[in-house]
Order: C-alpha cells, then sequence, then structure tokens
C-alpha cells in the first residue's frame, strides 16, 4: 500500500491517492511498450507509447483510489469523496519490532506450533489424568513427540533471513 495525502487549505480538507497491490514495480510485472516497425515487420522495445503495444509477462492486481481535491463552493463539497473516510485494514505506517519481536520465520512457526500443541497436549494429560495410564501412548503420540523434536531444528535459510530482518530492525532503532 502506498498513499498520498494533499491538504486544501482553503476548506481545510485532505485529497490525494492510495494504491492497494503488488509492490513488485518490475518490468516483468506491470509490462513495457513495444513498438511496431513497420520496414522490419518485428516489434522492439520503445520509449513512446503512443502507437504502441504492451508486453505484460504476468498479471497482478492493483488498485488505485484517487480521492480528487474538494470544489471551492460549499455545495459540491459535501458530494467530494473524503480522503480521510477511507479505511485501511492495519496500521499505516507499520509498527516498528520490538527487542522480544521474532520474525516469522517457517521454524519460528514451527517452534510456536509445537509450544501451543505441548500445552493442549499438557490440557488434555491433565484432564484425564484419572483415564490414562503413562505407560500407554499409542503410535499417534509417538508421531507428535517426534514432530515436535524436529521443530527445533533449524535450516541455514530460516537462519540467514531472520538475520537479515533483525538487521533491519537493528538498523531503524539506531
Amino acid at each position: 500500500v502506498a498513499r498520498r495525502r494533499f491538504w486544501n487549505k482553503t476548506t481545510s480538507s485532505s485529497f490525494g491517492w492510495i494504491y492497494f497491490g503488488s509492490h513488485n514495480l518490475s518490468a516483468a510485472a506491470w509490462g513495457y511498450p513495444l513498438m511496431d516497425s513497420p520496414e522490419s515487420g518485428s516489434v522492439s522495445i520503445g520509449s513512446s507509447v503512443l502507437g504502441s503495444r504492451l508486453r505484460i509477462s504476468n498479471y497482478e492486481l492493483g488498485l488505485v483510489l484517487v480521492v480528487p481535491p474538494p470544489q471551492t463552493t460549499k455545495g459540491d463539497i459535501e458530494k467530494n469523496l473524503v480522503f480521510d473516510n477511507i479505511i485501511l485494514p492495519f496500521v499505516v505506517p507499520a509498527p516498528k519490532y520490538k527487542v522480544n519481536d521474532r520474525p516469522a520465520t517457517m521454524q519460528a512457526m514451527r517452534e510456536a506450533c509445537a509450544v501451543e500443541l505441548e500445552k493442549q497436549m499438557a490440557i488434555l494429560v491433565s484432564g484425564e489424568e484419572d483415564l490414562m495410564n503413562e505407560d500407554m501412548i499409542d503410535d499417534e503420540d509417538e508421531d507428535i513427540i517426534e514432530a515436535t523434536e524436529s521443530a527445533t531444528e533449524e535450516k541455514e535459510e530460516d537462519k540467514l533471513y531472520a538475520e537479515r530482518l533483525w538487521s533491519q530492525v537493528d538498523s531503524a532503532d539506531s
């Protein structure tokens, strides 16, 4: 999401634009103009978009909402879309990471699931303590225990990704 707001000093109202969509601003994502070359019969990349075609390599959805400046007469102001009435479903700008926050890597998600699974298992065990015997563990329980143990093995790429994210947090704090 990108947003640009302008203020009208006369009416004390805001106007501007909001973009929702992919942040991939490459030619592969958004396309590039192709010029028809009449003498050679071929198509080449050109700088002018007049009479050209657009080459699109993939399709991405993006929306631009434009809130025009309000009209100067009072009757027209009430009819205008108000920029501040467009509510985003998240906080802008994004909140800064705290010291105890961890990036949401695959390893972090596995560990969080393992912790939650252990909590749920503890609740089940404590509720059924009278009915269950510790010596009776079926195959499914063994698979769950093995899954929680494997969650502690972190892949090298997850470590590098987490270090890169934390370095961004450290540089933003300084």
